[in-house]
């Protein structure tokens, strides 16, 4: 049997997809209606359940993923986000999460404009492609493996859309979306702070962001 894209083997999470969660859970309001949109084994969920008593919900592509899930007691289903949300209404969720997932996506700009419609805020994480020491492996080599923070060869990456920080503003502009709150992370998942947090193209290994739809 041909060994599953690493796209579809989220049920043991990167390390760093769980150093990512407190800076998520800081902008996730007691009591809220979340979705997590490709949300693995549901660590995220259960933090959140326990943290800040959401009422949680989970989208996974994976069926280990969805095991693991319900044996958590979670509210999940297994899906594929690039087939959308047809049967969400606009609204539904006070929180749409997607942590690491944007760039695993085929359509991701569809798919960001779908989250903020059943959603009234968006949280979105993801590593930053355009991270200085990534340029500079990417330079020296001339291959574009360099470009995943994951470290894995292109044809394996889970991120088959690796963006930066401008690029998500970018499309944050194209698709008429305002950005509530931003953080920007050191590749020790720290905030950045003095002369690097004002560059964040070039030092942030990772960001998280919250945006909405344009009022």
């Amino acid at each position: 049997m041909a060994q599953l894209h690493p796209r579809f083997q989220r049920t043991v999470a990167l390390e760093s997809e769980r150093k990512l969660d407190p800076y998520i859970e800081r902008y996730v309001d007691p009591g809220a209606r979340v979705i997590d949109l490709g949300c693995g084994s549901g660590d995220l969920l259960a933090r959140l359940i326990a943290n800040r008593d959401i009422h949680a919900r989970g989208v996974e592509i994976s069926s280990e993923g969805v095991k693991a899930c319900i044996e958590k007691g979670l509210s999940v289903y297994q899906g594929d986000l690039d087939d959308g949300f047809k049967d969400f209404d606009a609204g539904v969720f006070d929180v749409v999460i997607l942590n690491l997932t944007l760039a695993m996506l085929h359509n991701p700009d569809l798919v960001l404009s779908e989250v903020v419609r059943i959603g009234k805020r968006a949280i979105v994480t993801f590593y930053n492609a355009g991270y200085f020491p990534l340029r500079e492996k990417f330079f020296a080599s001339g291959e574009t493996s360099a470009l995943h923070p994951e470290n894995a060869e292109w044809y394996r990456a889970s991120q088959i859309h690796p963006f930066s920080v401008q690029d998500f503003i970018a499309l944050c502009k194209h698709l008429g979306l305002d950005i509530l709150g931003r953080t920007h992370l050191s590749a020790d998942f720290q905030p950045l702070i003095g002369a690097e947090a004002d560059d964040p193209q070039k030092w942030a290994f990772a960001a998280v962001y919250v945006v909405v739809r344009c009022a």
